[in-house]
């Protein structure tokens, strides 16, 4: 019953976050059918005795994520002229949220220079943890950001911000990890949230063997290879890091290259350096592989 009541809260929150984000752009899905079969499994009822833990187990791994896209307007942004920002939460509904757990929330801007970003992180997870357990924490969140994130943008003319954009632009690196294999549903939603909140772009290609491209600020790189290095893997190897002179990608994406003739998340390799080729990479395919496509 508490899966079946947690649930029904994560529904009903989300309910409300679209009637306050109605727009295509404002509140959007990493995986919309997640949210379906949700509202599905509430209509059909609470499990039962008999089928109680077969649900249990079934929706126990189950997880909500979505983007929310947040509005900062205040007069006291740049010097009292009218400036509006955006700041994209990633939501992510742990099964037991919220009345066994918090959300998992990540805090995107690609206006605010990185220190500003860590410290506006900083305050909205302190802010997060004060929260009582059983309350819509994501609109509690939202309200807290337009009351105070403001604070965070004022000053982005001044010097001291512009010196450090630069530099944070100036120092870019790209790196290459290989792996074994990537498969576990939890480690590519890590990979692919702390891309998103280092504001690296790239690609990830699950699968055996698996591979992670980034690029973006060379101090990002590596707090993103430590978050990397932490979780378990087989084998993760660093094939190549250097400086980045200009971007190849302008996101971080998950691709898929999968091979009709394989059942075992093995990747069409031809297409894979079809893929590095188009975007001007193709020289990692022998980096990664040892061999000519």
């Amino acid at each position: 019953m508490a899966l079946y009541e947690n649930i029904s809260a994560q529904i009903q929150e989300i309910e409300i976050l679209e009637s306050m984000f109605p727009a295509e752009n404002e509140l959007y899905w990493h995986n919309k059918t997640l949210y379906l079969n949700a509202k599905q499994f509430l209509l059909d009822g609470p499990p039962t005795l008999d089928n109680q833990i077969g649900v249990n187990l079934k929706f126990l791994c189950f997880e909500i994520n979505f983007n929310v896209i947040v509005k900062i307007e205040n007069n006291e942004i740049e010097k009292s002229k009218d400036k509006t920002y955006f700041l994209k939460l990633n939501v992510t509904f742990p099964s037991l949220y919220p009345k066994e757990q918090y959300p998992e929330v990540f805090l995107i801007s690609n206006d605010l220079p990185r220190n500003k970003q860590t410290a506006l992180s900083l305050s909205m997870n302190n802010f997060i943890v004060s929260l009582d357990l059983g309350s819509m924490m994501i609109l509690e969140i939202v309200l807290w950001l337009q009351n105070n994130a403001h604070k965070y943008y004022v000053d982005l003319s001044s010097p001291q911000c512009l010196k450090a954009k630069i530099s944070e632009s100036k120092s870019e690196q790209f790196m290459c990890l290989y792996m074994h294999h990537i498969y576990n549903k939890e480690k590519r939603k890590n990979i692919c949230y702390w891309a998103e909140e280092l504001l690296l772009t790239g690609f990830l290609l699950p699968g055996k063997p698996g591979v992670v491209y980034v690029e973006g600020a060379a101090y990002d790189i590596e707090e993103y290879f430590e978050r990397l290095r932490k979780l378990s893997w087989k084998k993760m190897t660093c094939k190549l890091k250097d400086v980045c002179e200009k971007r190849k990608f302008n996101e971080f994406q998950e691709l898929s290259f999968g091979s009709n003739s394989s059942k075992n998340y093995h990747n069409d390799m031809g297409k894979f350096f079809t893929f590095l080729k188009d975007n001007n990479i193709g020289y990692l395919f022998k980096c990664l592989f040892g061999v000519e496509s």
